[in-house]
């Protein structure tokens, strides 16, 4: 039933299979064995694409409600049952970097709710993921920024069908370097930065370049720059002296005080976009989704409020 669901809705057989992680050839075998007990034909095969036939399109109605129910009576037990275990789908680096470290506090304010992490930068997919709650980066649709916000080119979700948003943190770049790279107050001005390897992220390939404009400033065209996977890989190349690195503020909170890392420049621009906490919309009420989400939204409240250099200059 679930092969089915995924490829009725994506009407793919192989993105199907990404979804469910399984092979393409495991779907088309499920397919037709729910065929093969149904005694219809459920999808018409074209020649790279296929299509529901009318039974199809009804028998995916119903699916689609029977698993909805199922999902729904899966969790109310598990709500019920005492302790119970949220899994939540986030960022590499926003784990390792931040929500990671802080969930023991959460777990000693909440010892009954056991939170389990999942690591994903795809946008959410509530109808074919099975976590219970997301944390994306990402533009809110139908918010407006500002032109010299710095761009975040993700999604926060692939359908907002039956999904609720709650804002977290802003999204503010900064500059990190080694105090091993850049003596403390060595550079007078953004473009003397430009001396040195310049670290981002490989899905962000403008951040440096918008960082700069958000100044008022150009980034000149001839800098040598790396890229890297995730944030946390570029933290960990300006630990290693290896250039400077563009990450956000909000990963700079966990650094120990006497860390060898420190911005040259303090950065006040929040970037067109915002972490929020997604969820399906009949679970935000519930106890353990939204213990989870006010303490979050707590956190958020007092990284808003802090005015502290994040870590000192």
């Amino acid at each position: 039933m679930r092969a089915f669901e995924a490829a009725a809705r994506r009407l793919s057989f192989s993105l199907a299979a990404q979804d469910l992680h399984v092979t393409q050839s495991a779907v088309s075998r499920q397919v037709r064995l729910l065929e093969d007990f149904l005694g219809y034909r459920l999808f018409v095969r074209l020649t790279r694409s296929v299509a529901l036939t009318p039974q199809g399109e009804d028998f995916f109605r119903a699916a689609q409600q029977s698993l909805d129910i199922l999902e729904t009576a899966t969790r109310r037990g598990r709500e019920s049952g005492g302790r119970c275990t949220l899994k939540i789908s986030i960022t590499q680096s926003l784990a390792f970097e931040y929500v990671l470290p802080r969930l023991p506090a959460f777990s000693a304010a909440w010892p009954d709710i056991e939170v389990r992490v999942l690591t994903s930068t795809a946008p959410a997919d509530f109808q074919s993921d099975e976590f219970d709650a997301a944390i994306r980066l990402g533009p809110f649709p139908g918010k407006r920024y500002l032109r010299n916000q710095p761009r975040i080119p993700h999604e926060l979700v692939r359908s907002w069908n039956g999904v609720a948003a709650f804002q977290l943190w802003d999204e503010v770049l900064t500059p990190v370097a080694s105090r091993r790279l850049i003596a403390p107050g060595a550079l007078h001005s953004p473009a003397d930065l430009c001396q040195f390897t310049l670290l981002s992220v490989a899905p962000r390939p403008t951040a440096w370049s918008d960082w700069f404009r958000s100044r008022g400033e150009t980034l000149p065209a001839k800098v040598a720059t790396s890229d890297f996977g995730h944030f946390f890989m570029t933290l960990d190349a300006a630990r290693a002296g290896r250039g400077v690195a563009l990450v956000p503020t909000l990963f700079l909170r966990s650094l120990d005080p006497l860390s060898d890392l420190f911005c040259p420049f303090a950065s006040n621009v929040p970037s067109a976009g915002e972490y929020y906490f997604l969820c399906r919309e009949e679970t935000a009420a519930r106890g353990p989704v939204e213990a989870l989400i006010a303490w979050l939204q707590a956190d958020a409240r007092e990284f808003a409020d802090a005015t502290v250099q994040f870590p000192p200059r």
